[in-house]
């Protein structure tokens, strides 16, 4: 998917506007993975999930917007911290949703003892993964809105 959205970009110029285009749609994917993904029948379900795989994978173009924004002298770093931040927001939210999925667990347990959690219980933990999409889009919308030539609030315009 990293491949269909990076053609895209270099053919049309529109790096800004590939990522901003995948993080809609893996809200829009994730939105009917989790809340509607048990009532669905199988083969609309893979299909979403197949939107989903491929709205997730332009986050390469990160990158390269990266280096096309910054100086030579500093785009390594630039780069150091976009790869830093998604791998930091990646790990970390994996506890959170372990706290979330804690948090809604109604005490059923297994016949070994083990935690058995409801299917609400994981909705209210997938949930977090809803709203981290939504916050790339709404990212990823600002970045497009900053390469369309608007003023940033660095002050710098960008086009990308």
């Amino acid at each position: 998917t990293g491949p269909i959205s990076g053609f895209y970009a270099d053919k049309t110029d529109r790096h800004t506007h590939a990522l901003a285009i995948s993080s809609l749609l893996s809200v829009v994917g994730m939105l009917v993975v989790v809340l509607t993904g048990a009532l669905l029948p199988t083969p609309v379900l893979a299909v979403a999930f197949v939107v989903l795989g491929i709205s997730l994978g332009p986050m390469p173009l990160m990158f390269n917007i990266t280096k096309m924004w910054n100086p030579p002298e500093v785009s390594a770093v630039a780069n150091g911290f976009v790869n830093t931040f998604t791998v930091l927001f990646g790990v970390a939210s994996l506890p959170f949703a372990g706290l979330l999925l804690d948090l809604s667990w109604d005490g059923s347990t297994g016949a070994s003892g083990e935690r058995v959690y409801s299917a609400d219980a994981f909705m209210t933990a997938m949930s977090l993964f809803i709203f981290m999409s939504a916050a790339a889009a709404v990212s990823a919308l600002a970045l497009h809105a900053c390469s369309r030539g608007m003023r940033c609030k660095s002050g710098q315009e960008h086009a990308v």
